[in-house]
């Protein structure tokens, strides 16, 4: 469905991209990263709105993308600007009224389908984006950071529409620095960083890159060099550090989570 072959780009002095490689099927895949990754840009190229220095892409005519900052006009209402849309998306006219109303009330905006784009608040515009991002149902959905914004209601709510999308057969490629969405979200994990890829398998399997890595040890002892705190908890009273290192530490080494797991790929030289 979506395959990218030695996809690099550069702005500048900066190697935004370097060397991309990947295949995905259907499905709901995250794409993990810190910020600076390269993650918008890898997006940007696929959905053509930014053309790569060298490498190839081969994905569908029939995709969608929602960027980080989604806009929409002013001057047009919901119902309008989901119906503009839909005709870029190519849905025949007579289908054009309905298609925008499913859109809307796939994302709880039916009620505002006459109120104009300027008047919603800042999740609502969210929701606006996720549903163009679905209108027409595209063979391929790009969204970049889609859950910004959403309160937890509809965050649960946005979980629900890639369950349903993931049955219709679709590919959706979403793009976050929060480890926990990724858990909830996806069936499948890439991550880049400093415009590489530097995992891509199951969610559950990217623990396994911190496995031996991840300590518990008392606060009061001593540590080697290097090493990262990345936790505490406390028991009966006294302080643990949850500790990521690869030389070995005083304490008990503990079996790793996601964010381990995260936190070992981007750290590859500690």
């Amino acid at each position: 469905m979506l395959t990218v072959s030695g996809l690099s780009k550069r702005f500048g002095k900066v190697q935004a991209l370097a060397g991309i490689d990947f295949c995905l099927g259907e499905g709901v895949v995250g794409l993990l990263g810190p910020n600076g990754a390269g993650k918008t840009t890898l997006l940007r190229c696929i959905a053509g709105i930014v053309q790569a220095d060298s490498g190839e892409i081969q994905a569908p005519l029939n995709l969608s993308y929602l960027p980080q900052s989604f806009r929409a006009y002013d001057f047009l209402t919901v119902f309008e600007m989901l119906h503009h849309f839909a005709a870029i998306r190519g849905v025949a006219p007579e289908k054009r009224k309905a298609a925008a109303e499913e859109a809307a009330e796939k994302v709880h905006l039916q009620d505002k389908l006459g109120t104009y784009c300027r008047h919603l608040s800042g999740g609502m515009m969210r929701r606006l984006g996720i549903a163009q991002a679905f209108l027409g149902a595209p063979e391929l959905v790009l969204l970049d950071e889609p859950t910004v914004g959403l309160d937890p209601l509809e965050k649960e709510h946005f979980m629900q529409i890639l369950a349903s999308a993931e049955e219709e057969k679709q590919t959706i490629l979403l793009s976050s620095h929060i480890v926990g969405d990724m858990e909830q979200m996806c069936r499948e994990l890439l991550v880049m960083d400093q415009g590489k890829v530097v995992f891509q398998g199951e969610v559950q399997a990217l623990a396994g890159a911190a496995e031996g890595f991840i300590y518990e040890i008392p606060q009061e002892l001593v540590l080697k060099e290097p090493y990262l705190v990345i936790g505490n908890r406390y028991i009966d009273g006294e302080e643990y550090l949850r500790v990521f290192s690869r030389v070995d530490q005083p304490g008990t080494c503990i079996k790793p989570d996601l964010e381990d797991g995260f936190i070992a790929l981007i750290h590859r030289k500690s």
